[in-house]
């Protein structure tokens, strides 16, 4: 059980009960819009990062998830994620996005709480409902270009799954909702990333944070740029716009050094 959550709407905030990280958090209420990466195409205007993290959320179709068949092996994993909130996502679209509140933060270089830190592509992204219909949780297909840390057997070209609570649901009237945990972001398919992942007990690890390698420079996954606060408000900032080379050796010293 890992984060308080709160649903955020357009006309009020509703505060909800459920909890799925210990302790208690309080969050001012926010209004996030879902945008689409050519929403600001349309406009002429470059897309802002939080609008490229917005798009890069996957979308799970509500009316073809609750049809579809789950294997044993899906709902295994799709159990990790429920009890988000008191009631099932229902048919009828929300007024607003939901965003979970974390009390904690993960360190900007959690080497210590990982158990594999990789430099990887993602390959495919997808979205699902938890088994209870309760919550959202994207899986990341990542094909692993170098190992910096590791407690099992993956290698180089290997390709792993991650996962983190969140993504987007497309309601029967068209809508798409977001849900997330305030301030993480969504890795990009095609992206190139440094992850640090915590594994978990079916094989698959989820994502403590991540930095992607965008050209020469880091951008951290986490932060700001996931509400569109200015850089510096979040730990995580503070590496955005290094050398993605430099900071790949910093992240090397850390594991060397024990982490932090």
């Amino acid at each position: 059980m890992y984060w308080l959550v709160a649903l955020v709407a357009i006309t009020s905030a509703i505060t909800l009960s459920a909890t799925l990280l210990p302790g208690k958090a309080q969050q001012k209420p926010r209004t996030l819009k879902v945008l689409r990466q050519q929403d600001a195409a349309r406009t002429g205007q470059q897309p802002t990062e939080k609008e490229l993290d917005d798009a890069s959320a996957p979308i799970v179709d509500l009316a073809a998830a609750k049809n579809k068949p789950v294997d044993e092996k899906r709902r295994k994993k799709s159990k990790k994620f429920d009890h988000i909130q008191d009631g099932r996502i229902e048919d009828t679209s929300p007024s607003g996005d939901f965003n979970l509140v974390s009390e904690g933060l993960v360190s900007d270089m959690p080497v210590e709480m990982s158990d594999l830190i990789v430099e990887g592509d993602v390959k495919d992204a997808n979205a699902f409902l938890s088994d209870d219909g309760t919550g959202v949780y994207s899986e990341f297909t990542i094909s692993v270009s170098d190992v910096i840390k590791s407690s099992a057997p993956v290698q180089k070209h290997d390709e792993i799954a991650a996962e983190r609570f969140g993504g987007r649901v497309r309601f029967p009237s068209g809508q798409l909702v977001r849900y997330k945990v305030v301030g993480h972001g969504s890795p990009s398919k095609g992206g190139k990333y440094i992850f640090f992942l915590k594994q978990m007990g079916d094989g698959d690890y989820r994502i403590l944070t991540a930095y992607e390698m965008r050209g020469n420079k880091i951008v951290a996954l986490d932060g700001a740029r996931t509400y569109g606060a200015g850089r510096g408000d979040s730990p995580y900032d503070k590496h955005t716009g290094k050398d993605a080379q430099e900071f790949k050796k910093e992240v090397i010293a850390a594991v060397r050094g024990g982490g932090r």
